[in-house]
């Protein structure tokens, strides 16, 4: 592939549920609801290596990230949202809660690690979806009308380089590295909400690199 020019590209499967765009100012890959990450993993590496030598960008990245969402469908948000403050996940100090009262709805995000060792960021809320009438035929495993939702974004480390050069061999580690990570942050995240009694997870709604 030669095409050096090429603004944005875009490339869709609807059967695999996968979104590929690419371009020289970025190049990343979606997939909804998969079961696992396999196939992201298996053909992610191959086509960045077409993109970056068809476009000479392989000195020039500047980010790579790998993000993970979970949901956990719920009929009741608001009762979620109790549960979830009392395990001591969304809860707000008692200063905040005088001066702003008692929320509807909380995020909670942190973020871990740094740019030598790599770094995650960590979210977790609630999430409605609002459609009138019903969903599509086969939607509603992807975007349940309610969920508590675990969204988890894996940086590569860029040891302060305000670009760098990524091989095939590299972008494979790390997906798998933090695929990995982010299967156990999912099981720990389950027992959980197991332990309150909310509903089991759904498939991870989204991969994306």
């Amino acid at each position: 592939m030669n095409v050096p020019t090429v603004e944005q590209a875009e490339l869709h499967s609807d059967v695999e549920r996968v979104t590929v765009r690419f371009g020289r100012e970025g190049f990343s890959v979606s997939q909804l609801a998969p079961h696992t990450a396999a196939l992201i993993q298996r053909n992610v590496p191959e086509a960045w290596t077409c993109v970056r030598d068809g476009l000479e960008i392989d000195r020039f990245v500047t980010r790579c990230g790998f993000r993970i969402i979970f949901l956990w469908p719920t009929d009741d948000c608001r009762a979620a949202l109790t549960e979830l403050m009392r395990a001591g996940i969304t809860s707000l100090s008692p200063g905040w809660t005088e001066v702003f009262g008692r929320p509807s709805n909380t995020t909670v995000t942190a973020l871990y690690g740094d740019e030598m060792t790599g770094m995650r960021r960590v979210s977790v809320d609630l999430i409605e979806y609002r459609l009138e009438g019903l969903f599509p035929a086969g939607q509603e495993e992807i975007f349940p009308r309610s969920a508590i939702k675990l969204d988890i974004d894996c940086i590569y480390p860029t040891e302060k380089r305000k670009h760098y050069s990524l091989g095939p061999g590299q972008l494979s580690e790390f997906m798998r590295s933090s695929w990995e990570s982010a299967k156990k942050t999912r099981a720990d995240f389950t027992a959980l909400l197991a332990s309150k009694e909310l509903l089991e997870p759904s498939i991870p709604s989204e991969s994306k690199s």
